[in-house]
């Protein structure tokens, strides 16, 4: 016998309206699984014959009917579901969006306030930025200009202190007054600080031209002493060289005229003694003379002249001196060089 199960709603009756009575609970849908259990479970067809055969499907499509008919209902549900979201974030959207503009609406006046207090402490912390930005805007003005022209450098330094000490610190400056005087305090004094570093860099550019105007007149002068040194010693050398080739000189001519000196000596005592040579030799003629007649004293005037003649043929041709010539021709005549003799 079939147990009856107690539904909440007929599953007939089900429809997208009852799913938060039926389908949000937990377990909601267990009493239609058990009811629908309970109608096909317990009966026992015979398969053997057809009319049991058709039971079975029968029973079996039963069931997918019931379970269609309680999931339909359900996915109707759910799709309401879905579709409650965004209904309640429109709802929430145009909630908070009512909510902001009137939050905005209300603050406005104290919004405009902030905002016109905003731009009047720009407005007095742009007054006060003129004082804090001078230095640094004058060093980068100094560095656009001619680094060697400190005159000018000076000159644009001087206008902007004139300018800062003209700036005065009264109450328009209100909360940012002892600001704006620390701040054009401390401008002032970098300035200043900036008119030192001026005179420094020109007192450094004169000290480095000077130093180096003096190494260029230490450098030329030492160039100059070098050429008047070397000027002097070449012209003491070319003197010494002059001198040394006068004493040269009047030495070779003191020892040419020696040589001169001796030579003639050693040629007049040669010529000596070819004259007593030939003195000998006329004395022997003459002694031959008694012997031999006039004829044989003729011939010694012969040979003597053959002697002359060959000392001078000798000194001519073969560029002898004549103290050498008489040698050889008293050798030859001897009959000490032979085969060279004299042929009279």
């Amino acid at each position: 016998m079939t147990t009856a199960i107690q539904l909440p709603i007929e599953i007939e009756k089900l429809d997208a309206q009852s799913g938060q009575l039926i389908y949000l609970p937990q377990n909601g849908l267990t009493p239609y699984f058990e009811h629908i259990k309970a109608q096909v479970i317990g009966e026992v067809p015979d398969l053997t014959t057809k009319k049991g055969r058709d039971r079975v499907a029968s029973l079996s499509a039963q069931v997918s009917r019931s379970k269609t008919a309680v999931e339909k209902p359900g996915r109707e549900y759910l799709k309401l579901l879905k579709a409650q979201p965004k209904i309640v974030e429109l709802q929430l959207k145009t909630f908070v969006d009512n909510c902001d503009a009137l939050r905005d609406e209300v603050r406005q006046p104290l919004t405009e306030w902030e905002a016109a207090k905003k731009l009047h402490t720009e407005m007095l912390e742009q007054k006060v930025a003129f004082f804090e930005t001078a230095a640094r805007n004058a060093q980068f003005e100094l560095n656009q200009m001619d680094q060697a022209n400190f005159s000018e450098h000076r000159e644009y330094v001087n206008e902007v202190i004139e300018e800062i000490k003209a700036s005065a610190i009264d109450d328009s400056f209100e909360e940012l007054k002892d600001k704006a005087g620390a701040a054009k305090l401390f401008a002032l004094e970098s300035l200043d600080g900036l008119l030192v570093k001026i005179d420094l860099a020109e007192a450094e550019l004169i000290s480095f031209k000077e130093q180096q105007a003096k190494e260029q007149a230490e450098r030329e002068a030492r160039i100059a002493a070098e050429a008047a040194a070397k000027a002097k010693a070449d012209a003491e050398a070319a003197a010494q060289a002059e001198i040394d080739k006068a004493n040269k000189a009047a030495a070779d001519a003191i020892a040419e005229a020696e040589a001169a000196k001796q030579r003639e000596a050693h040629s007049a005592k040669k010529r000596e003694e070819m004259a007593e040579f030939e003195k000998q030799q006329a004395e022997a003629a003459a002694q031959q003379a008694a012997d031999e007649a006039k004829a044989k004293s003729e011939n010694i005037e012969y040979q003597r002249t053959v002697n002359r003649k060959a000392v001078t043929q000798l000194m001519e041709k073969l560029n002898l001196g004549e103290l050498q010539a008489i040698e050889i021709v008293k050798a030859a005549a001897r009959g000490e060089l032979y085969p060279l003799t004299m042929d009279y």
